[in-house]
């Protein structure tokens, strides 16, 4: 039995939520300060942390790629990305016609293939391309 994956992304969730715990409001009412109840010279707020570490995203963004996703010209250069990652040893470089996105990108769902991909089309571009993130039809609810 392969309980390897589930326990990692149980591991990967786990930290993941370690930023969020440290805002969650104390007895008072407060959010935490973090380091251990110790203020800085502003009231506890420093200078790094003032702005909020995640990107506000309009709701009317959806479907959409966010940054990370990966967005190739066609389907064989998708696969061959998965195929090299599956391989492993070590940071693999992209396939020729693939790419990063650097942004929260709004999309439209085109197409579905089994496992995992999706034709989509850029709406500000009009560029196709194929992407393996997740694209449920509606938005996630928090």
């Amino acid at each position: 039995m392969r309980t390897f994956p589930c326990r990692l992304a149980l591991v990967l969730a786990a930290l993941s939520c370690g930023p969020a715990l440290a805002q969650t409001p104390d007895a008072s009412g407060a959010p935490g300060r973090g380091h251990h109840g110790r203020q800085g010279r502003n009231g506890g707020a420093t200078p790094g942390h003032a702005k909020s570490a995640e990107m506000k995203i309009p709701p009317e963004l959806w479907p959409r790629l966010d940054r990370g996703a990966l967005l190739c010209a066609s389907l064989d250069g998708l696969r061959a990305r998965a195929a090299a990652l599956e391989d492993g040893g070590g940071p693999q470089p992209l396939p020729p016609g693939c790419r990063p996105i650097v942004q929260p990108t709004k999309v439209t769902v085109l197409d579905r293939v089994p496992p995992g991909a999706a034709e989509v089309s850029i709406d500000a571009t009009r560029e196709q391309g194929w992407t393996d993130a997740w694209l449920p039809d509606k938005p996630p609810t928090r």
